[in-house]
């Protein structure tokens, strides 16, 4: 049906005298208040409520903003202004969060360190969210001295007692304690101001139980090991000095890992240092000995050493020179042996090139050593010398050295020194983003003098590795080394020896939620092409997956070895089983830990057949976490249990022993 036009203009008139209308009547009254306008006051607008700030929040009590606080546990204590506007609060020192340590009384916030602070300068931040969501901010700085006279001065302890008593064990045992108590005591102590600085750690341990103690232990109270250290810097220049149980670590050829007692004392200018040191030969257990530096030379290894850093530390140069004389160590390595002496002499250098990436090693070192100076035999001198050379390009990272030790070659203090070797080394590694691909090289030879009454044994080896990690949790791993051991220059009625020996092996690894699986195969062929013809193959099979929670962790496994003879075509099967647990309950108070293992082994001759079984086991619970000045005094069983079955001479053993456990933790510190 077609509008009427005449229907649509009224609507609009109709509108726009609507709107007309409504201005006219706003219009009027304030066109009559404009002329005559009421003398009252104007009510003010109501202002928005201020906003919180830091200020009207929080107030900093202790320390003040930029304070030197003297004292090792300086307390930490801030209150809020307007609690009733605060959501949360947090309170982080020196970047640690102290706020679930934190006494509260009322609305006043305290903290006091448990152990020392470190001198120096702190950074203390308190942030609170206030109701409306805002988060505020204050942080303060100060600093710490432990004394007027020293920056730090502090002795922290601690004193672990242990008692065990025997409720049960097996009858034929008669070796296991009754009863045992131990109290061992660790001490760290420090005094610092400044470019001075000296130190104090040591152990010592008592022992005491109803069966003879075997050496070096003893009954009573025994210095496990101390050591006094002291150092001085000042700009450029640097000293220090050690008394104790030293470690001493010269350069490989000559002095490396040494644990002996006696002294050092070095110094040192800028990249130059130098030191000396004397210690006993013998090693020292106990009170025994005191401090290492008494006693005749002849008692004492004696060195000194220097090195020095060029053209901006890129450059290291290394010298030492020891000697010194030895006849037995306390812990029986040698018998009742006459007297040797002997010297060394060294130097080392290191060279890095292209930010690091090149590197390049070398030593060079002699030794006079005198096996047993009460013999007719005088002391006889020899070489060694190393070379190496690192080179990290791109995803590439190789590796060669070369080695060479002489056969009288002996060094005093080290019986374990290596000699009578020479070999090369070659490695390469290609790491890409999912991929690792290394491969190596190495040959080496005893008998460097080429002496007519010894072969001349020979190993050449070569090996390569992959690993792939391309999957989300999942590693493979796939390896491959061949190896042959050959003999020359052997004397008249000597058998050559030719073996060759070739492993293959491949893993994998994958991780899902907190359960870790990891499986590993492997196969090696010994090829014997002696007389003796002694050619083994040998299989070998692992599964070790990992189950870890917040309250248990359990590592079962499984492991099953193979092994043929050809022979004697004869194989040997060796499956071992093993299950290890660990957990608590309640929060740490309830606590246990099992372990066991179950090995069967069993030849195809029938000629083997047997297992053995041993388990371990102990439940402990916390009596509280304190109990006055006592930490986390507990109460343990603690148990073992041992069994073995022979089938083919059809014989069982079975051991067990059960202990109740009483210990606690004795903390200390001033």
């Amino acid at each position: 049906m077609k509008k009427n036009p005449a229907s649509k203009n009224f609507l609009l008139k109709t509108v726009f005298i609507f709107f007309i209308s409504v201005g006219v009547l706003f219009w009027i009254p304030s066109v009559l208040l404009a002329q005559d306008p009421a003398p009252e006051e104007a009510t003010p607008a109501e202002e928005p409520a201020a906003a919180p700030t830091v200020a009207t929040i929080i107030r900093l009590i202790h320390p003040a903003e930029g304070a030197l606080v003297i004292g090792k546990k300086p307390e930490i204590r801030f209150a809020l202004l307007d609690a009733g506007s605060v959501k949360g609060i947090t309170a982080i020192l020196d970047g640690t969060d102290i706020t679930n340590v934190m006494k509260q009384e009322g609305a006043e916030f305290s903290f006091k360190p448990i152990a020392a602070l470190a001198s120096g300068q702190h950074t203390l931040q308190i942030t609170v969210v206030s109701q409306d969501g805002q988060e505020l901010v204050q942080e303060a700085a100060f600093s710490s001295r432990h004394t007027e006279r020293f920056e730090e001065a502090t002795s922290d302890n601690e004193i672990g007692l242990v008692y065990k008593h025997r409720v049960a064990k097996s009858d034929y045992i008669h070796t296991e304690v009754k009863n045992r108590f131990d109290a061992t005591l660790s001490s760290n102590s420090k005094l610092k101001d400044g470019g001075f600085e000296t130190s104090f750690t040591t152990n010592a341990h008592y022992a005491d139980q109803n069966l003879p103690i075997a050496e070096p232990e003893r009954k009573g109270v025994n210095l496990s090991n101390f050591l006094w250290q002291t150092k001085y810097t000042k700009d450029k220049f640097s000293t220090g000095s050690d008394v104790g149980d030293l470690q001493l670590n010269e350069t490989p050829l000559t002095v490396a890992g040494l644990a002996r007692r006696g002294g050092q004392l070095a110094f040192g200018y800028d990249n130059y240092e130098v030191h000396g040191f004397v210690v006993r030969s013998k090693e020292l257990s106990g009170f025994n000995g005191g401090f290492g530096i008494e006693g005749p030379s002849n008692e004492h290894i004696l060195g000194t050493g220097a090195s020095a850093k060029f053209f901006q530390e890129k450059m290291l140069l290394k010298g030492t020179y020891i000697a010194g004389g030895e006849k037995e160590n306390s812990f029986g390595t040698w018998g009742d042996v006459n007297q040797r002496r002997g010297r060394a002499a060294g130097g080392s250098m290191q060279l890095k090139l292209f930010d690091d990436k090149l590197i390049f090693d070398s030593e060079y070192a002699e030794t006079n050593y005198d096996g047993d100076t009460s013999d007719i035999y005088d002391a006889e001198e020899d070489e060694a010398y190393n070379y190496g050379l690192s080179w990290i390009y791109n995803i590439l990272s190789l590796k060669g050295s070369y080695q060479y030790i002489g056969p009288k070659y002996a060094v005093i203090g080290n019986a374990s020194t290596q000699n009578d070797y020479e070999g090369v080394n070659l490695e390469g590694t290609a790491s890409f983003k999912t991929q690792t691909l290394t491969l190596g090289y190495s040959d080496c030879n005893d008998n460097v003098k080429e002496n007519e009454l010894v072969p001349q044994v020979t190993t050449t080896a070569a090996k390569a590795g992959y690993t792939f990690n391309g999957i989300e949790n999942l590693t493979l791993g796939l390896n491959y080394d061949r190896s042959k051991q050959e003999s020359a220059l052997e004397p008249a009625g000597t058998d050559p020896i030719k073996v060759y020996t070739t492993n293959y092996s491949g893993s994998i690894n994958y991780i899902v939620w907190k359960l870790n699986l990891g499986f590993t195969a492997g196969h090696s062929v010994q090829d014997d092409r002696m007389p003796t013809d002694q050619d083994t193959e040998t299989d070998t099979y692992t599964f070790t997956p990992a189950l870890t929670l917040d309250a248990l962790t359990v590592t079962p496994s499984y492991s099953y070895n193979s092994t043929w003879d050809k022979s004697t075509l004869v194989t040997t099967d060796t499956h071992t089983t093993g299950l290890n647990f660990n957990g608590h309950f309640f929060e740490n108070r309830l606590l246990y830990d099992f372990a066991g293992t179950h090995n069967r082994t069993e030849t195809s001759d029938r000629l083997t057949d047997n297992y053995t079984l041993g388990l371990t086991y102990k439940l402990t619970y916390v009596l509280a976490e304190k109990f006055g000045v006592f930490t986390k005094p507990s109460i343990s069983i603690d148990g073992r249990y041992g069994s073995t079955h022979d089938y083919i001479a059809n014989t069982r053993t079975h051991e067990k022993v059960v202990f109740l456990v009483f210990s606690s933790i004795l903390p200390f510190s001033f």
